[in-house]
């Protein structure tokens, strides 16, 4: 996923087209993807070809979107910052990994473990929570911007909307909104923790897992909550149709409408506690603690399940050839085909609780519990490994000047850079 900030041009960009005449008053024309014809999508309340936008983002020095390939969300690729690449959860950056064992740039403390995923903010900041109960917003070079207090620990990752709105889950049975800065702006209490990292669709609209799947408005009005027989621990994952896709520790996987209804759900052989990856052509890859990798179309049939040798918790990650990359609790990475053959495992020797981070070359990192950090070429061959002295349960990802970042248990967030 690639950021961009809302610059001058990009805003007068999005203000133009026809204006009203002089004391009419014209409401937006679209508040949602769905609101727009043939292939345009909801862009600050009017309808606008994706292409539209994207030259205007580049021209102003920004960086633009990638080119669309069939499935991709588009308005949400443009500007919004949340865990696992984006809203269906590719794992996949622009930016290259390091072609030798990296260097620490610099490693921010708190005081908690962090086992949430960094993410990068429109304005390039780093948003971090832990469990000591912070969010914090640090710099490029480690410095603390600002930080909010929360009162219990923190497993969520946060989602970062255009304007900088920090969404963030908490162990107090909360979703909050931050402003910039650290004020809070709202809070939405349920009935459990609320340990899901929320996800930000393209109509602006929040989603979270917890005691429900649940879509917020940005002011915090419920949308719509789909109680289902468990826990929802992982993010839900946005279909560019507007479905939404969560497990439960029902051992269900649903398939929520944008209205709330249930599109389908699938039953899998044992709790759903990590996230879906939805696929270019909508299906989707997600783990069990069945010990298997499920793979299902569109409609929630099945294609096939891959079985590793432990609890798959982690979010698949998809490579640009369609291979699946995934780490299971047997401590083994496994690239799966889109045909459902294992291409190749890597064994490490703690579990994998991390996701797969796929870069611009087509390297694939993720952290262990063994507390280091691979790197791997797409065959599978090993091109370094980084020892962080302890687990790294964070999902990495990279920031716009190619700084690779993950938190770790130690609870410090580390960025490592090129050597």
């Amino acid at each position: 996923m690639r950021l961009v900030p809302l610059t001058p041009a990009l805003l007068a960009f999005v203000a133009c087209g026809p204006q009203p005449r002089p004391g009419e008053v014209r409401g937006p024309e679209c508040s949602a993807d769905r609101d727009c014809h043939a292939e345009r999508i909801c862009w600050d309340g009017r309808c606008r070809f994706a292409e539209e936008v994207r030259p205007a983002v580049a021209s102003d020095g920004g960086v633009a979107a990638p080119r669309e390939t069939p499935g991709t969300d588009r308005a949400t690729e443009l500007v919004a910052a949340m865990s696992f690449g984006g809203p269906r959860h590719l794992g996949r950056y622009a930016q290259a990994a390091p072609r030798a064992e990296p260097r620490v740039a610099w490693v921010h403390r708190t005081a908690g473990r962090i086992a949430s995923s960094p993410v990068v903010a429109p304005d390039g900041s780093i948003i971090v929570t832990s469990f000591d109960g912070t969010v914090r917003a640090v710099d490029t070079a480690g410095g603390l911007l600002w930080q909010a207090r929360l009162p219990e620990r923190i497993f969520s990752s946060a989602a970062v909307a255009v304007d900088g709105t920090v969404f963030v889950g908490c162990d107090d049975d909360r979703l909050r909104a931050i402003a910039p800065g650290g004020r809070i702006l709202w809070e939405h209490r349920t009935t459990g923790d609320v340990d899901s990292s929320p996800a930000v669709g393209g109509d602006g609209r929040v989603y979270v897992g917890g005691d429900a799947i649940q879509a917020l408005l940005p002011s915090g009005q419920v949308v719509f909550r789909h109680e289902t027989g468990g826990h929802v621990y992982g993010s839900p994952a946005l279909r560019p149709d507007g479905v939404v896709i969560a497990g439960s520790s029902d051992d269900r996987v649903y398939a929520i409408r944008p209205d709330g209804r249930v599109s389908w759900t699938y039953q899998t052989g044992g709790d759903v506690a990590g996230s879906a990856l939805v696929l270019d052509d909508g299906g989707v890859a997600i783990g069990s603690d069945d010990r298997k990798v499920h793979v299902l179309g569109p409609d929630g049939a099945p294609r096939f399940s891959v079985a590793t040798e432990g609890a798959v918790r982690a979010t698949p990650a998809l490579g640009p050839d369609g291979t699946i990359y995934v780490g299971s609790f047997d401590g083994k990475l496994y690239a799966i085909g889109p045909e459902g053959t294992i291409r190749w495992t890597y064994p490490t020797a703690g579990r994998i609780r991390a996701s797969a981070v796929v870069g611009g070359d087509g390297a694939i990192l993720f952290g262990s519990g063994d507390d280091f950090l691979y790197a791997l070429e797409p065959d599978g061959r090993l091109r370094w490994q980084k020892n962080l002295g302890a687990d790294i349960d964070s999902t990495g990802t990279f920031t716009r000047e190619g700084l690779y970042v993950t938190g770790c248990d130690d609870g410090g967030l580390w960025a490592l850079v090129s050597p």
